[in-house]
């Protein structure tokens, strides 16, 4: 069986997409199994790091925005060459828009996972989605990760029955075993309750509503503020108006400690922020180091980091979106905020309340670890990425032999 997946994004490249397909990839990948990839040329990236060839090509941008680059010699590779499946994630970029633009002239069969076709109701985009429409029929088949999600209700509104929905999930790779250390490096005590919140980039992954709900919250124990993300220009700033008193900021513009043990208002030196761009090895450790996993992000198709939460034992509280409440049902151990509001557009009253939820969890934190627990013993059973791919598997399989019996 030869599989192509077909991805903007790919490791070193961080992200959702570059994440899962990299896991896919790794764990199909085998004697009987041959895995390529195509994606965005990245020069940190070593391709002998990986056991599968990975085709690079530098292309960039979607067709209503304009491509440029390799995108001939992409579209020459789709054409000249025969898999037994292409499976590409992700409408609105390049990979995908190249596909759509020469589907008639690929032969082999096409798997498409639309992640939430975000611009769907934007008028910019309304050629863009009336020519995917005409030429939906040229797919093999359609993978979505919610029955909830936009893209599964439009195509199968469009009569298709070729509808695949998997979960995401968390790797056992790095979740199976606890990691410890954070704790100890950040000078934090084992009595002090960590809210996290990881996520890029951070103001549209709600890390400054995490912010201003922390300042909001009432506490008489010490309590820090974990924020995990790249480094961005105007972050620190925006943090810093917040605090218009601050008075000192640590020299190290990589890992920025906002330290606000001295400000009256939060409360009198028991409330601690630190905002760093972590390593992932780190970040898993912080993971299983803190109480609440903290998610007021403004846009999702179905969040990886809920999923490793959920891995870590670590609860979570989450605003609604892409399909948080959906994943907190399956694992018991996810709480979420409903808003009338979108979760770009919370004002000051959801602040409060978010705030008074967060303070209402972590009194009680001998039920956030029965929780957790509860979370993690179900990731185990059913959503490690070796559990996925299996699933997923049986998936290429049954396509494949649909599209072979058709030719």
């Amino acid at each position: 069986m030869k599989i192509l997946f077909c991805c903007e994004h790919f490791p070193p490249s961080v992200g959702g997409v570059s994440k899962v397909i990299y896991e896919l990839a790794s764990h199909l990948s085998s004697s009987e199994i041959s895995i390529e990839i195509a994606t965005t040329f990245d020069r940190l990236r070593l391709i002998t790091d990986f056991p599968y060839p990975i085709h690079q090509f530098q292309v960039s941008g979607n067709s209503v925005r304009g491509m440029k680059g390799q995108i001939n010699a992409y579209a020459d590779f789709l054409k000249n060459n025969k898999f037994d499946l292409i499976y590409v994630k992700a409408a609105q970029q390049w990979t995908f828009d190249v596909i759509l633009d020469h589907i008639e002239n690929i032969p082999s069969p096409v798997a498409f996972l639309p992640c939430g076709l975000p611009n769907l109701h934007d008028p910019a985009y309304r050629v863009y989605y009336q020519n995917l429409s005409n030429k939906l029929g040229s797919f093999a088949a359609f993978f979505f990760n919610s029955k909830l999600a936009r893209d599964y209700l439009w195509i199968e509104s469009k009569g298709f029955k070729n509808l695949y929905v998997i979960s995401n999930g968390a790797s056992e790779r790095e979740f199976e075993k606890p990691q410890f250390g954070f704790r100890k490096k950040h000078g934090i005590s084992p009595d002090n309750t960590i809210l996290l919140s990881v996520g890029n980039p951070r103001i549209q992954k709600g890390q400054l509503n995490a912010v201003k709900a922390f300042a909001h919250l009432e506490t008489n124990r010490p309590i820090t503020l974990i924020l995990i993300g790249k480094k961005i220009n105007g972050f620190r700033v925006v943090v810093e108006k917040l605090y218009r008193k601050l008075k000192s900021l640590p020299p190290d513009p990589e890992h920025i400690l906002y330290d606000y043990t001295r400000k009256r208002v939060l409360n009198s030196g028991l409330k601690r922020v630190i905002c760093i761009e972590a390593s992932r090895a780190e970040t898993i450790t912080c993971f299983f180091e803190s109480d609440l996993f903290i998610f007021f992000s403004f846009i999702e198709y179905s969040p990886l980091v809920l999923f490793e939460a959920m891995a870590a034992g670590l609860p979570f509280l989450s605003t609604n979106v892409g399909n948080s409440t959906e994943i907190s049902s399956l694992c018991g151990s996810g709480f979420i905020y409903e808003s009338s509001q979108s979760p770009q557009n919370l004002d000051e009253a959801d602040i409060i309340r978010i705030s008074q939820k967060i303070s209402a969890l972590i009194t009680d934190k001998k039920e956030l670890k029965r929780l957790g627990h509860l979370g993690r013993e179900y990731w185990k059973t059913n959503l490690t990425w070796k559990v996925i791919s299996e699933v997923y598997l049986r998936s290429f399989k049954v396509i494949i032999d649909i599209a072979s019996r058709k030719h």
